[in-house]
């Protein structure tokens, strides 16, 4: 039900989960989270909710594939949602097992239009987030 009111940017509804004791870590066979799951939605509200209390949620977590909730955002171009998680803690130099770093590629939202920038990759030392 977690990863579905992600999903569905359902805010309400992912903090009773929460308020309520739903394991906000709990992960699909796929390994990903609920935060993985708004994270690949485009819905960085839902993303705020699940890392704010009383969510708490674990940035760090790995898909299957071993990426976090920001690699996957920034690998779709959801600006939104990568200056979210950056807000709220999630680290762009966290080092994968697979060796990479979100910094390595990062959307630019320039004008509050995500899909546009969509596929376009910029290097972090290029990029203001803010």
């Amino acid at each position: 039900a977690l990863h579905f009111a992600a999903e569905m940017g359902r805010v309400d509804i992912i903090k009773l989960l929460c308020q309520s004791g739903t394991d906000v870590n709990a992960a699909k066979t796929t390994g990903g989270t609920p935060l993985h799951s708004a994270a690949d939605a485009n819905q960085s509200l839902a993303v705020k909710a699940l890392m704010s209390d009383p969510c708490n949620a674990d940035h760090t977590r790995l898909l299957a594939r071993d990426t976090t909730a920001l690699y996957l955002a920034a690998q779709r171009g959801f600006a939104n949602v990568c200056r979210t998680l950056l807000e709220l803690g999630a680290d762009a130099n966290f080092v994968m097992p697979i060796g990479l770093l979100t910094s390595h590629i990062m959307p630019i939202d320039e004008d509050g239009d995500d899909n546009q920038h969509r596929h376009r990759w910029y290097e972090m030392k290029n990029v203001e987030i803010g």
